[in-house]
């Protein structure tokens, strides 16, 4: 089951967009959402609107897979990320807490936060209507003008006021008995200034960086905020991102532009530019990063790939220099049919790196930083010890002593490894290499009726020696992994390919015609080939998938399209193809990062026609600018908004239309009608649950391919799998009930 994602201001930026983002500050900041909470996924909150309040509640099922259920009509009508949900989560990393003080108000970083206060009496009632009574005014920041050794120092002193009839005055000055009208950016600073100092009406406010921060982040492009009594002060919505060096070692820092004063914080720094403009920088980052905006930071090589990862949200990071070479790993063995030792390595250019359990993730390499090829690496390691191989020591030594894994080892696992590692052997391991053979399993096809093939299962060893199905079926009863042949060779099988061969003809369900000769539905054809090909058995005769599917022609890459693509996602599209020319959809389980979307794009401009691409609301205008961006060519129109019928009606020539999940299920009477030529499935766990209305929605939707992008096809169970494989292999995976 996938972790939780955690939650931060970045998060919430990139899920619901800055402007609802800049919404979502002020509620946070006016005191207006309680009851926040997140666990398991799931964000919850009350947030007030009016004289009501909203139940929000936000599922986060990752990064990207995010479905909003606020009550709101901007919600409900566009499906979109609102400011409430992102408001909730805002409340959940910032609790609202009074304190005893105006001065220490929203100061504090890690304590319980106390309920929130009720302004006192002595505050003027405001409204946001024009009313008789109301008296329309405007609110003002005066900031001392020395504003960064203000910051420098902790305590900022911010005067309040207010101004009305062409009078400015201090707030705290304002009979109780008033009613203020009041703008909604102006309404916004009035609550948040009632939940700095809620007992008090403020004249004057001396406030902690801290509590200063925040309130920034509430009044973005408010015109009423001055240094000293005339100098404009701009607060920018708009995040710096100030370029990152590296000065020594692993130590970090930013390097600022003439006119920059730094001004960090631990919720999130800004910058001061030319005097009288503030922008943010690094919100998000964290307290322990903020020192990358003054006098640097160091990290130790472990922590550093996590680190950079998140400062390219942050900062212009192109003036670290980084490589990612491939690493080749490299296996010494030397043993017997009774021991084994094996020392694993990876090599990148003249450096051997042993595969111990502590391993630098970061080398330098002059004026460059080298990533290690930890992917590679770690597989290697996994692998080695999948065969039975157990770690001698804390370095890249292990040692293999069961002698039935040691056979198994001899003819199966090593010359696999031989074909992929650099691989050196002693002697003695050659010796022993010697004696084994290696029980190899081939598949005879052949041609059947229409919608059937037959398939024979034969065993033997590459000298020529034949094994019974008997003697492979007593060698499995018995647990044993050899079996003496004539020359004093031995026969060695590896029960685990035996045990995949069980489970194939079982997912198959064939007719067994006669002993070793099945009876084989032509739609598990692809099925077989793969299976053929990854486990490495022979096939011969007339394999049914030589004839499978009608051929189709694709169109060719554009040069610019193939040079975007890296070489994993080119054989990603050769596989989309592949499954399409034989009539068949599939899943693209790829993890986040790897692509998904620029394969399926390549595929789709490959295969041409029309496509439909449901996705999760935040993802929507991603598909679209990620489409103009890598397949300019073809037309990709979001539908989405309050006139999304007219817009499908207006473009339904369009080669890619872009829907959510959630505007699908309310207007799938749009679609009913329609066929496309692909339909795809983004974040496709949203189908999961094979009764729930969008899935069984998502099944009628007709197209004769159709491709599900998840990265993770299975959360609570191999149910979740089978509703997936259900819209995109229909049939293939049989009934559900005999499935699960």
């Amino acid at each position: 089951m996938p972790q939780p994602v955690d939650l931060s201001r970045q998060f919430l930026s990139d899920t619901g967009g800055w402007k609802e983002m800049k919404e979502a500050r002020a509620i946070h900041a006016a005191g207006r959402v309680s009851e926040a909470g997140y666990r398991d996924g799931v964000l919850q909150a009350l947030v007030r609107e009016g004289n009501k309040s909203l139940k929000v509640r936000l599922e986060i099922r990752s990064r990207t897979d995010v479905e909003n259920h606020c009550p709101c009509f901007r919600a409900r009508r566009d499906g979109i990320i609102c400011a409430h949900a992102l408001a909730a989560g805002l409340e959940v990393l910032e609790p609202t807490a009074p304190r005893g003080e105006a001065s220490d108000r929203l100061g504090a970083v890690g304590r319980t936060p106390d309920p929130v206060a009720k302004p006192g009496p002595d505050w003027p009632a405001l409204t946001e209507m024009a009313e008789e009574a109301a008296i329309p005014a405007r609110l003002f920041l005066v900031i001392a003008p020395n504003l960064a050794a203000a910051w420098e120092k902790g305590r900022l002193s911010v005067g309040v006021e207010i101004g009305w009839d062409g009078e400015r005055r201090l707030l705290k000055s304002v009979p109780a008995a008033t009613t203020l009208f009041l703008d909604t950016g102006d309404a916004f600073l009035y609550r948040a200034l009632q939940e700095i100092s809620p007992a008090e009406v403020p004249g004057m406010l001396l406030l902690t960086t801290e509590a200063f921060s925040r309130l920034l982040a509430v009044v973005p492009g408010h015109p009423g905020i001055t240094l000293g009594k005339t100098e404009p002060l701009h607060i920018s919505p708009r995040p710096l991102r100030p370029a990152l060096r590296r000065q020594k070692g692993l130590r970090f820092r930013v390097e600022w532009e003439r006119g920059q004063v730094p001004l960090p914080a631990a919720s999130g720094g800004w910058v001061l530019v030319e005097k009288n403009r503030l922008h943010p920088v690094g919100h998000g980052l964290g307290p322990e990063m903020q020192a990358l905006l003054g006098e640097g930071l160091s990290l130790a090589p472990a922590d550093f790939p996590a680190a950079f990862r998140v400062w390219q949200d942050h900062f212009d990071t192109s003036g670290i220099h980084l490589t990612r070479p491939q690493a080749e790993v490299r296996l010494e063995l030397e043993g017997s049919l009774n021991h084994l030792d094996a020392d694993l390595s990876f090599v990148y250019g003249d450096e051997v790196v042993a595969a111990a359990e502590e391993r630098v993730p970061v080398r330098e390499k002059g004026e460059v930083l080298e990533l290690s090829d930890l992917a590679t690496e770690n597989a290697a390691i996994a692998e080695i010890e999948a065969a039975g191989f157990v770690r001698r020591g804390s370095g890249g030594r292990f040692v293999l002593k069961d002698k039935a894994a040691i056979l198994r080892f001899l003819a199966h696992g090593y010359p696999a490894f031989q074909r992929r590692w650099k691989t050196r052997t002693g002697e003695r391991f050659d010796h022993a290499l010697g004696q084994v053979e290696p029980v190899t399993t081939t598949m005879h096809f052949r041609p059947g009726g229409e919608d059937w093939f037959a398939m024979e299962i034969d065993f033997g060893t590459p000298s020529g020696e034949s094994i019974s199905r008997q003697e492979i079926q007593r060698l499995l009863q018995m647990g044993q992994a050899g079996k003496p042949l004539a020359g004093g060779k031995i026969a060695v099988l590896d029960t685990a390919l035996a045990d995949s061969l069980g489970e194939i003809l079982h997912d198959c369900d064939p007719e067994q015609t006669q002993p070793g000769t099945y009876r084989i539905d032509q739609t598990q054809a692809g099925y077989l080939r793969e299976t053929v090909s990854d486990l490495g058995f022979a096939a011969d005769g007339s394999p049914p998938w030589q004839n499978a599917g009608e051929a189709i022609e694709f169109y060719e890459l554009s040069p610019e399209l193939k040079a975007t693509l890296r070489p994993y996602q080119r054989v990603g599209v050769e596989w989309m193809q592949d499954l399409a020319s034989q009539g068949m959809g599939g899943i693209l389980a790829d993890d986040m990062g790897l692509g998904k979307t620029l394969q399926t794009l390549a595929f789709l401009y490959s295969v041409g026609g029309s496509a439909l691409v449901v996705c999760p609301s935040s993802l929507v205008h991603n598909w679209v600018a990620e489409a103009e961006k890598f397949v300019p060519e073809l037309k990709a129109v979001a539908i989405e908004g309050p006139d999304r019928e007219k817009v499908l009606a207006e473009h339904g020539d369009a080669d890619i239309l872009v829907t959510s999940y959630a505007l699908l299920r309310r207007d799938e009477a749009s679609y009913r009608d329609r066929t496309f030529d692909v339909v795809i499935l983004d974040e496709a766990q949203q189908i999961k649950n094979p009764e729930a209305q969008i899935s069984r929605i998502a099944h009628r939707l007709e197209a004769p391919y159709r491709f599900a992008l998840t990265g993770t096809p299975i959360e609570n169970s191999a149910e979740d799998l089978w509703s997936i494989a259900r819209f995109a292999l229909p049939g293939y995976l049989g009934s559900r009930a005999t499935f699960t």
